[in-house]
């Protein structure tokens, strides 16, 4: 029983240390910083003319920031394979799962800046900004549904990062990734009808997000939607784990001198 707290103890230091140096690659700050600006001054002059709700559209913009650096997790296996370092995550001491999976936990750590950057852009004063009494009061609650969504991101992207992991090809198929991610997360509501229905039940942030984003909802139902968002980005993460166990355990020895290529 003394392993699993070790090895989660482990998992946590590694990621600190990747979160580290995947804020020193300038192209995954810029992913970042690029999605959220420009999808924050597009919402801003949308709530201005049409007199929408600037909460909704701040949790929106940062949404959109976390889930556009969430695409990453492709990117940083194809990144560790052009350092040459891919191959020290299939000989380390907690395994290539763990490993792996403290990889792409930096991912989504990392992502949660977006919500930062996200606030700089919406309280400045101006046409359509967004007050700083009602980021104060509600900051509770966004720290809850932060932490929620960062969990759901890190289950979906560990199982991009697993799908990837034996690729060579990774990068190629990154930005293929950007428009499923977004419908999978909610950023843009829920469909109508059974499809809303089933993505609702598979995705880990959409519900939660789709509670913040409607103006007036109590506690209770933005518990509930909690609740399940934690249920599901769990089961997320247990499917990445899987997936990337199964895959690491299908790399024979012999192949590892292929991920320095």
């Amino acid at each position: 029983m003394t392993r699993i707290p070790h090895a989660i103890a482990r998992l946590w230091r590694l990621s600190v240390f990747h979160t580290r140096q995947f804020l020193r690659v300038t192209y995954f700050i810029e992913l970042m910083t690029v999605s959220t600006v420009v999808s924050g001054i597009a919402q801003r002059l949308a709530v201005y003319a049409w007199d929408s709700d600037p909460y909704a559209a701040f949790i929106r913009t940062g949404a959109i920031g976390m889930w556009t650096t969430v695409t990453a997790a492709g990117g940083i296996i194809r990144y560790e394979r052009f350092k040459g370092t891919l191959v020290h995550h299939f000989i380390s001491r907690i395994g290539a799962r763990l490993s792996l999976a403290a990889l792409v936990l930096a991912v989504a750590i990392s992502s949660i800046l977006a919500y930062f950057i996200a606030l700089v852009i919406w309280l400045p004063p101006g046409p359509g900004n967004l007050p700083f009494e009602l980021v104060f009061s509600r900051a509770p609650i966004l720290l809850l549904v932060i932490v929620v969504t960062c969990a759901g991101a890190f289950g979906v992207a560990l199982v991009v990062a697993a799908l990837f992991v034996l690729t060579p090809n990774a990068g190629a198929y990154e930005p293929l990734l950007l428009m499923p991610l977004f419908l999978l997360s909610g950023v843009f509501g829920t469909p109508p009808g059974i499809a809303g229905w089933i993505l609702k039940f598979v995705s880990p942030t959409m519900r939660i997000l789709d509670v913040m984003s409607t103006p007036g909802s109590d506690l209770g139902l933005l518990t509930f939607s909690a609740c399940l968002s934690v249920i599901s980005a769990a089961a997320w993460i247990l499917l990445g784990l899987f997936l990337m166990g199964r895959f690491t355990r299908m790399t024979r020895t012999a192949q590892l001198a292929e991920f320095t290529a």
